[in-house]
């Protein structure tokens, strides 16, 4: 699997943090990959073969041939990857998709929904993406659009700053946030909940578990204890028991079953 990552450009790096295409010819194979719940919201163009998509037990279908793919709040999702894979990401900000467009992002929890349907203008935006020739072609076509949709953009607002509080640190008291903000703590949630999709308390969870697993991605000769304390936790049996949540499996058995399905979806 070949994988290409760039960040967006300082212009854009409010809305959006950057870009990434992942490319593989994997013939008659299947690799079956099982995302844990998670906080990110992306906007993916498949340009060649699409994914499968199943939930739990249901059928698994096609992806749309450009989704909106907004936060994951539960386990069972399975991505199904096979044939030709050319696929182009955009990753955003905690609250990118609601200040750039209003959409209703808890809408958007678990599902991932064609783009032109949300944005008919957008189809323009899928056309450019395609005629590009290389990632650096498909990164121009991308940030030319979408800085031309930002100028409609919503203004930055204390919500911004309490996501990407959560994301870095998954641990912050709710209560202290809601205070930061000078808003109760239901005023908050209930703000917090319609800008990113998912309530505070449930997104620094997802934020901290991925920033966990990645933790031992990059250094696998370190015990889960280890990682535990590194990352948030209380100690191993704190992460076994969130990962068992919002994975579906205890961190062992997850990561032994991401390397042995195959890549990791992009975050």
């Amino acid at each position: 699997m070949e994988l290409t990552r760039q960040i967006a450009c300082r212009r854009l790096r409010s809305l959006v943090v950057g870009f990434g295409q992942r490319r593989a010819n994997l013939r008659s194979t299947v690799r079956i990959v099982t995302p844990p719940a998670r906080p990110s919201q992306m906007m993916e163009f498949y340009l060649a073969e699409r994914y499968g998509i199943g939930w739990l037990n249901d059928p698994v279908g096609l992806s749309p041939e450009t989704a909106v793919v907004g936060p994951q709040s539960r386990p069972g999702l399975s991505i199904h990857l096979s044939g030709v894979v050319d696929v182009f990401t955009i990753h955003f900000q905690p609250t990118g998709l609601y200040r750039l467009f209003g959409w209703p992002i808890p809408s958007l929890v678990n599902e991932g929904v064609e783009l032109a349907d949300l944005q008919p203008s957008a189809r323009s935006l899928r056309d450019a993406i395609a005629a590009g020739n290389s990632f650096a072609e498909r990164v121009v076509a991308a940030e030319w659009w979408l800085m031309k949709a930002s100028e409609a953009a919503a203004p930055g607002s204390t919500m911004d700053h309490a996501a990407r509080l959560l994301l870095r640190s998954g641990g912050i008291p709710i209560a202290d946030l809601a205070a930061r903000a000078e808003l109760s703590v239901r005023q908050f949630e209930r703000r917090f909940t319609a800008a990113v999709g998912l309530s505070p308390k449930l997104y620094g969870r997802t934020a901290r578990l991925a920033r966990a697993l990645a933790f031992k991605e990059r250094r696998p000769e370190l015990g889960w204890a280890e990682v535990a304390l590194a990352t948030g936790y209380s100690d191993q049996a704190h992460l076994v028991r969130e990962c068992t949540a919002l994975a579906g499996t205890p961190p062992r058995r997850f990561m032994s079953q991401t390397f042995n399905n195959g890549p990791t979806p992009p975050r």
